[in-house]
């Protein structure tokens, strides 16, 4: 078990760019902070309450909400379609184009900490926020104009 974690790491540390672009970095926030907010640990928690922008993954444990920009200048929230218990997607433009697809995985048993994936699915900008609703921890990836992105990021909360 040890060594398949230790190679699952090495793997995704060792993941190159997509061609073109960067990939998104995690970065933590302040407590309160809106997406575009100062980048700090957090402090506050909550309930999550799902709604037409927000998801609530892994028993309502993990509030997921996501901005988008588009290359003509305009911006909005993602609107948020629930898949699984661990699974949901977002769509900016039309409910019939999924955009971003995201998990929130319980890998406590392996290394203590839950997981986060996430694929685009177009090249749109998006900063996308993940409120750990127990401990108020924030994660916020960012992904810029023009960039297809994929990150697994097994370190998040």
């Amino acid at each position: 078990m040890r060594r398949a974690w230790s190679r699952l790491r090495r793997s995704f540390r060792g993941s190159p760019a997509p061609s073109g672009g960067r990939l998104a970095r995690p970065v933590t926030l302040a407590a309160g902070a809106g997406i575009g907010g100062s980048q700090r640990t957090a402090a506050r928690s909550g309930a999550c309450v799902a709604g037409a922008n927000a998801l609530c993954l892994q028993g309502g444990r993990f509030r997921v909400e996501v901005e988008w920009r588009d290359f003509a200048g305009a911006s909005g929230a993602g609107r948020a379609e629930p898949l699984t218990g661990d699974t949901g997607t977002f769509w900016f433009f039309n409910p019939a184009n999924t955009e971003l697809i995201v998990k929130v995985l319980d890998a406590r048993g392996i290394n203590g900490q839950f997981w986060v994936f996430y694929g685009a699915l177009s090249n749109v900008g998006y900063t996308l926020r993940i409120t750990d609703t127990v401990t108020g921890d924030v994660r916020r990836y960012e992904n810029a104009l023009g960039t297809f992105a994929s990150v697994g990021d097994t370190e998040a909360f």
